[in-house]
Formats: C-alpha cells, sequence, structure tokens
C-alpha cells in the first residue's frame, strides 16, 4: 500500500506483481479494497494490479473540491504519471466505470483494452424514475445519514446475500457524507456518449441481468462503440464483481488475453 501526492493531498494505491497493467478502478461508496475479489486470479496470471481510492474514498485525502468523472480521471492519470505507467488494461465499475470512460475518450491511444462493469456513459438523469433516484439519495444522506444510507444500499444490492452484505454494510457506511453528495451532484451531469467514438481500444462491457442500469441504456450506447461486445450475468445486480466474482474475473482474462495491445 502507498501513497503519492496530487493536487496537494494524499492519494492512497496499491500497486501489485508484475507484467501487463491492469487498472481498477472502484464505485461510489466503495474503495480500491473491493477489487480483493479479482485481484487474486490477476496476479496469478501474470498481471500487475494498481487499485487507486478515489479522493474521498477509502484512505485517500478529501481536497475540498474536484469531484467527478472529470476531476477523477484527471487524478489517476497523475497517478500513472507518478508510476511511469503509459498502458494499461483499464477496468471501471460504477462511477468508476464513468471515469474509465472519461479516461479513454480523453487519451484514446493509451489504453490496451476497457471494460466497463455495471455503468453507462451518461448519468444526467433521463426519466423520473432517475430524478427521484439521485433525489433520495441526496435527502437520505443529508437527513438520515451515511449508515442509513449503507443499509439501504446494502440491502438492494446484497439482500439476497447475507454473508456478503455484512461485508459491505460497514465499508458503504464508513464514507463521508459530503464527499458523497458532491460526487452524486457531478455525476448528474456528466454524459459523454457524443464522444464515444474517440475510444481506440477494444471494449467490454459486463453487465447485471437485474441493474438498476437498464439494459437498453447499455445497447443503446454500444451503437457509438463499434469494436465492442457486451456480457449480460444473469441473476445478478449492481453488485456484481463482489456478488459474482469468478464470473467478473474470467470474462476479464478471457478479454485481455484478445487484446494484442500492451
Amino acid at each position: 500500500m502507498s501513497t503519492c501526492e496530487i493536487r496537494g493531498f494524499p492519494l492512497h494505491f496499491v500497486d501489485e506483481g508484475q507484467g501487463p497493467v491492469v487498472l481498477l478502478l472502484h464505485g461510489l461508496g466503495n474503495s480500491g479494497r473491493d477489487w480483493e475479489f479479482q485481484s487474486p486470479a490477476l496476479l496469478d496470471a501474470g498481471y500487475r494490479v494498481v487499485r487507486p481510492d478515489f479522493f474521498g474514498f477509502g484512505r485517500s485525502g478529501q481536497p475540498p473540491q474536484g469531484y467527478g468523472p472529470v476531476a477523477m480521471a484527471s487524478d489517476v492519470r497523475a497517478l500513472l504519471e507518478h508510476l511511469r505507467i503509459d498502458c494499461a488494461h483499464l477496468v471501471g465499475y460504477s462511477m468508476g466505470g464513468a471515469v474509465a470512460y472519461q479516461m479513454a475518450v480523453d487519451e484514446p491511444q493509451r489504453w490496451s483494452s476497457l471494460a466497463i462493469i455495471s455503468s453507462v456513459p451518461c448519468f444526467v438523469p433521463q426519466r423520473l424514475y432517475d430524478h427521484w433516484q439521485f433525489w433520495l439519495r441526496h435527502v437520505l444522506s443529508r437527513v438520515l445519514g451515511m449508515q442509513h444510507m449503507a443499509q439501504r444500499v446494502t440491502e438492494s444490492l446484497f439482500g439476497h446475500r447475507p454473508e456478503l452484505a455484512a461485508i459491505m454494510l460497514p465499508r458503504y457506511a464508513d464514507n463521508d457524507v459530503e464527499v458523497y453528495r458532491k460526487v452524486l451532484a457531478a455525476l448528474a451531469g456528466w454524459d459523454i456518449r457524443s464522444q464515444l467514438g474517440r475510444i481506440a481500444c477494444p471494449v467490454l462491457i459486463i453487465a447485471a441481468e437485474e441493474d438498476y442500469f437498464r439494459l437498453e441504456d447499455i445497447e443503446s450506447a454500444m451503437q457509438g462503440l463499434p469494436a465492442s461486445k457486451l456480457l449480460i450475468v444473469p441473476g445478478t445486480r449492481h453488485g456484481l464483481p463482489m456478488e459474482r466474482p469468478e464470473a467478473v474475473t474470467q470474462a476479464l482474462l478471457r478479454f485481455f488475453s484478445r487484446s494484442s495491445k500492451f
């Protein structure tokens, strides 16, 4: 475990193994720690695995501003420069998927491949239900606090898996409520659908069958990604990397092996 100073604040990351780099970007309310479900197999397969904690999450610092996919993408680029990494397999889950999309359009030639898990290239609310979900998270987190929000999120994602819920609940509850709300606000204004054509590497999209991100929105976005493939994991919810780690890991390994740029 290491830290480097970015924007004057410590950014925590884990950098393990040797070989082609796999950069793993976590979701909202998560941290790089949650990739522990995938990291061992990736390391055993001969990859170097880099897992940062975005600012405001995990063990990283909390700048007063600069949250959301654009700022987070810039922070991760600074980390890659610090580690002297020129090329990587880029993997993002949920909010981390938004950051991965942003990085892929910002620097199209840098990536061996792009894997998006349970995410979309537009978080701007499109329907009444979307507006309701953003509003509900803002209100619940402010009025009732992160413990209540964590219980709600954990029940939604892992209510059918009590042993997994017990692991994830304290992690979600440990989030800073103001950071959480700042990220929500930034996500609600983020949309790069018009830029997807800039992505130059192969793309794998892994979707949960019962996710709150709609499959029709994912499939619509793929029309702007000619070199993309979609894998739908049956019977899963939004917490896909934690709920079905073997399925996600094996899909990533197969995808990486078919991507020739290292």
